[in-house]
């Protein structure tokens, strides 16, 4: 029996690098299809009509790299290689595909609650598709793994790893892609104009997914601290005979971010006793002053404490850090387009081999 609770009751400690990601979702769909087929979900006795369909619907999800592929290639088929997929006019075409489409975006928003979306959903999906498919159709032939390993989430690479090998499927695809694009501007007549432009939409379409999994491949550099908090919580900062008063404005695993009341008296390099209390929680510790911002008027300063003794507290700390709904994003906000995330990934990668 599965129950559902609408708030989050446990986060953890996503993969490090897009490797390590494709091994544990290969481990994880894998894992799906070799449970169900033991299990015998249309066979087994106890089940309701509801619930197998309900279980068979976690394991259709695996099989859906295969799905992926024939809608990038269908388009390609034709675009670059002259083969049609299927032979059907443009009304039959928009007869079949326009309602799938637009259920699918309806579905997304309705069930997903903005928490998924269908471009990032395409996104996502496109990125992992080449890497997932051999391990799925594998598993679906029975060829099982016959070894577990565990994902490797020791955080030991900071920096980012470019995997040319990787990016290899995604640079061939958006390579005909291109091809096809050209093509299909070359050939376009006003008789077959609205088959072509679907053609078009979804040409145009894949390529984005592409050569946004091209960034997502191509990574990023690890944040430094593995827990991060943005959360507003008491604290008190003793300085030799001064008590000052204010409120976090960022924790990680070693130090934090603190908005005090009156704050002229600390300096850069000093020491301090800080207590965090939060929800029945309390922590004391020693920390260092090892930055102070101000703002441009200078009407405040924030200052960053490294914290460099827990003494007996640091389980109580990181329950300050961790008992808590995560502060990411738990939704979707609405977005600036598609141009805006191709101009800021290829500004930001631009910027970084200038460094």
């Amino acid at each position: 029996m599965s129950l559902a609770l609408p708030e989050p009751l446990a986060s953890g400690q996503t993969p490090d690098t897009f490797r390590e990601h494709i091994k544990q979702r290969a481990r994880w769909g894998r894992g799906v299809i070799v449970t169900a087929r033991k299990l015998k979900i249309w066979r087994r006795k106890g089940l309701s009509l509801s619930q197998k369909f309900s279980y068979w619907s976690s394991v259709i999800y695996w099989y859906s790299p295969i799905k992926n592929l024939i809608y990038i290639l269908s388009p390609l088929m034709f675009a670059v290689l002259v083969l049609p997929v299927f032979r059907c006019g443009w009304l039959e075409l928009m007869l079949f595909w326009l309602p799938m489409f637009i259920m699918q975006d309806v579905c997304l928003r309705v069930a997903g609650k903005k928490t998924i979306s269908q471009k990032w959903s395409g996104i996502y999906e496109t990125s992992v598709m080449p890497h997932l498919l051999i391990p799925i159709i594998k598993e679906m032939l029975g060829i099982t793994l016959s070894t577990f390993k565990a994902t490797d989430k020791s955080g030991k690479n900071k920096k980012r790893q470019s995997d040319t090998k990787a990016m290899l499927p995604f640079i061939v695809l958006l390579l005909l892609s291109l091809a096809g694009i050209i093509r299909m501007i070359c050939i376009f007549e006003l008789i077959q104009a609205v088959g072509l432009l679907i053609l078009m939409f979804w040409l145009v379409r894949n390529l984005y997914f592409l050569l946004m999994a091209v960034f997502l491949v191509d990574g990023r550099d690890r944040d430094s601290e593995t827990v991060n908090v943005r959360d507003a919580v008491a604290v008190k900062t003793q300085s030799d005979k001064t008590l000052y008063q204010g409120v976090t404005t960022h924790l990680t695993e070693h130090g934090l971010s603190v908005f005090l009341d009156e704050s002229e008296g600390l300096a850069l390099g000093e020491r301090v006793n800080v207590t965090i209390e939060s929800s029945g929680h309390k922590a004391e510790a020693e920390a260092i002053v090892i930055n102070i911002t101000e703002s441009r008027k200078g009407s405040y300063r924030t200052h960053l404490l490294e914290i460099t003794d827990f003494g007996s507290d640091e389980y109580e700390y990181w329950e300050i850090l961790c008992d808590r709904i995560p502060t990411l994003p738990q939704s979707l906000q609405r977005d600036l387009g598609i141009f805006a995330h191709l101009w800021q990934n290829i500004a930001h990668r631009v910027a970084r081999t200038r460094l």
